[in-house]
């Protein structure tokens, strides 16, 4: 059994863990070489996350080869999303996102000129005109496939000139929040399984729950300097997140799903005791709520100690690894704590955050040599993931292994609302 620890110790050994990052970010450039003509013009899933991971290897090794293959999967997902009609929804989790997202980020890395928004300008007016009230008034927060999605793709797109869209959405989700004498809360419907029984549910997590909505909020007080007129509506759901805590002892159901892995302390991105503190953080670095930071605290030395088969991560006991995805896979964990220390500076996390990535390390080690066995033999498996993308592919491992070589190359994480604005 392999045990990662709260320890008292640092990890001394980064010169090692950085050349065996490179090592490993090699073998990851072949696979997706190999593979990009199996994906599909997805953000999440598909074109979009490869391209983030050649931005960014190209930001790391100066080789040429990664700006053209970044470019080139931009035009094939530009021609490839033109080539279809406007979907009647548009959120992170549907294709057409994808130009919006690619050609922001490739215009704040210098790489596009502004006029290159022209190509989008039309989803993005149809993304304003077509947000329904029945969308907004019935809960479908969502940050993939709801309306915080598309609030992230207009922050990132002319923030100013979409700011009274964004004050719409704030005014939605303030409509809707359910106050109670411990605190507001939200109903979060489930995406996936869309019958009454799920109508009235309160999920936890970043991508459809509760911490995804405050998260979302936070970033909206630092990019519009909103602190004072967003401070008691964050405080009150904050306040109901640690009743809920507090009443459940620290133990609380994260998920509506039905699915294993909806158990009480799971680790990772998606929902869990690292998305709990994670967002008990970043409300006390905004607002200096010591209530937050304390109660961040307990849930991370409770996180620290477990067993790695008490943090909900899959292993896949055939092929002898374990889920290595950024959604919530050993480099999801990673990840988290590296943005955890980030705020706090407590060294303790980074070790944590090395030391998940080295796990990462040593189970790519174990599942790119059985790769292309596993793709053939399980290809209608749809519980086994060998894609290239992002969420759940192995782009997204490398954005994760390249963060920890270069802090600098972290800005892919607002997809995942895991960015501090003004404070990187």
């Amino acid at each position: 059994m392999i045990y990662i620890t709260w320890s008292s110790f640092i990890f001394n050994d980064v010169s090692d863990l950085k050349k065996r990052i490179s090592n490993a970010l090699l073998k990851i450039d072949s696979e997706v070489e190999a593979r990009t003509h199996l994906e599909r013009s997805d953000l999440l899933d598909g074109l979009g996350g490869i391209s983030m991971y050649h931005l960014n290897r190209f930001h790391l090794t100066r080789d040429a080869k990664h700006e053209e293959k970044a470019l080139g999967l931009l035009d094939r997902v530009l021609v490839e999303i033109g080539q279809q009609q406007l979907p009647s929804f548009i959120s992170l989790g549907i294709p057409t996102a994808a130009p919006c997202w690619l050609i922001d980020q490739f215009i704040q890395r210098e790489f596009l000129d502004l006029e290159e928004r022209t190509n989008t300008k039309p989803i993005i007016e149809y993304i304003i005109e077509q947000t329904q009230n029945y969308e907004l008034a019935n809960n479908f927060h969502d940050l993939f496939y709801g309306f915080i999605g598309k609030g992230i793709l207009l922050l990132e797109n002319q923030k100013e000139d979409n700011k009274s869209y964004i004050h719409t959405l704030i005014d939605i989700i303030r409509s809707n929040s359910i106050r109670t004498e411990n605190g507001s809360y939200w109903n979060t419907p489930s995406t996936f399984f869309p019958s009454d029984d799920f109508q009235k549910t309160i999920n936890y997590g970043i991508p459809h729950g509760t911490c995804g909505i405050i998260l979302f909020l936070l970033k909206c007080a630092d990019v519009y300097h909103l602190n004072s007129q967003l401070r008691e509506l964050l405080r009150s759901s904050i306040d109901w997140l640690i009743y809920q805590l507090d009443k459940e002892n620290n133990n609380l159901k994260y998920s509506y799903s039905p699915l294993e892995a909806s158990a009480t302390g799971k680790l990772g991105w998606c929902y869990g005791d690292q998305t709990l503190a994670f967002t008990l953080l970043r409300y006390y670095e905004t607002y200096n709520y010591p209530r937050a930071l304390a109660k961040a605290w307990e849930l991370i030395r409770q996180s620290s100690i477990k067993p790695i088969d008490q943090t909900g991560l899959k292993f896949y006991s055939k092929y002898g690894y374990y889920d290595m995805r950024v959604c919530h896979g050993t480099s999801s964990v990673a990840y988290m704590w590296k943005r955890m220390f980030d705020i706090t500076r407590d060294y303790r996390l980074e070790d944590l955050a090395n030391k998940w990535v080295t796990l990462t390390l040593d189970n790519l080690d174990i599942f790119l040599p059985q790769l292309e066995i596993i793709s053939s033999l399980e290809k209608d498996n749809e519980a086994i993931d060998f894609s290239m993308g992002f969420i759940n592919g192995l782009s997204g491992v490398g954005l994760v292994l390249m963060s920890f070589v270069d802090p600098k190359l972290s800005d892919w994480d607002k997809l995942l609302l895991l960015d501090r604005p003004g404070r990187e």
